[in-house]
């Protein structure tokens, strides 16, 4: 397992690939945010070592318990002293429907017998994490789950809503979302009402990859706003590939209208669009992690108990 690039994690890769996507067409993709998948990308570069559909690598996680984080004096994400986050299966998805309920649950045990780390889960299907995990919860007679496993779900637009609603139903107190690839709007009032709350963690996010689509500012400012306003740690993972643009770029930058219901298209000479913004295609380092004017890095509180 090495440090991570991903800026809301200190690792991932290696043992924490446990459950890796397949590079069979379809073999992972479930809503609109899958379009431009980067492990796709990934496995384009190295075909060879990526199987043809979403395995199970029990060696990997028997590996977990012997682990020891090696930080060399780099600081974790959440400053020195920290507990290391570890963000499990970031090329596939551990509660896809061929991963076997048994794998996943020795997954779950293996994790909550390291209170020393912080897991942390993503998936696109809540609709199966969160029954199964009950369940598990149920069998060893624990009301919530350890605060050292948070479960997160991605919510990439509103039409996604629903993965909220099912994750709000898991016994844990370590909820999370991720918002990313953000591709629209996401009013986090119309699925959660006043339980928002209940989630320890928001990140949103924009799309990168050579057909990334812009991500519109007023999406990321509502997420944050609301999360200002119920207390809840938001992070603000990237803009992507496209950043707003204020008319002072010399470099031939591709210019788009972008419009709230998540439209746009390319500026030409001549063409009055009105957009509510207009976004530049610069690149995901060029186009930075800033959101009016500051990085949005908070994280949940350490448990002091774990």
């Amino acid at each position: 397992m090495h440090r991570s690039l991903i800026e809301w994690t200190d690792y991932s890769g290696g043992e924490a690939n446990f459950v890796r996507r397949g590079k069979r067409p379809g073999d992972c993709e479930i809503s609109a945010g899958c379009k431009n998948c980067y492990v796709e990308r990934c496995w384009r570069r190295n075909p060879s070592v990526w199987p043809r559909e979403t395995t199970c690598y029990p060696e990997k996680l028997a590996s977990l318990s012997r682990w020891k984080p090696t930080p060399r004096g780099n600081p974790y994400r959440r400053g020195t002293g920290s507990k290391p986050m570890v963000f499990v299966c970031d090329t596939g998805d551990l509660f896809h429907d061929a991963v076997p309920d048994a794998f996943i649950v020795q997954a779950l045990s293996a994790m909550a017998g390291r209170p020393d780390v912080d897991w942390q889960i993503l998936t696109k299907r809540a609709a199966r994490m969160v029954p199964l995990v009950n369940d598990w919860l149920a069998d060893r007679r624990m009301a919530y789950a350890p605060t050292c496993i948070w479960f997160g779900t991605t919510v990439e637009w509103q039409r996604q809503d629903w993965r909220v609603e099912r994750l709000l139903s898991l016994r844990s107190f370590r909820r999370w979302l991720s918002v990313e690839p953000m591709i629209g709007a996401l009013d986090l009032v119309k699925p959660l009402g006043l339980w928002v709350g209940d989630l320890a963690w928001v990140v949103v996010g924009g799309e990168s990859g050579s057909e990334a689509r812009p991500m519109h500012p007023d999406w990321a400012r509502q997420v944050r706003d609301l999360c200002q306003v119920r207390e809840v740690p938001f992070f603000f993972k990237q803009w992507g590939e496209w950043a707003p643009w204020d008319g002072n770029l010399s470099d031939p930058f591709i210019v788009a209208a972008v419009h709230t219901d998540g439209s746009y298209q390319r500026i030409g000479d001549g063409i009055d669009e009105s957009p509510s913004c207009t976004m530049a295609r610069v690149g995901r380092k060029r186009a930075g992690r800033v959101l009016d004017g500051r990085e949005w890095n908070e994280f949940p509180e350490e448990d002091p108990d774990a």
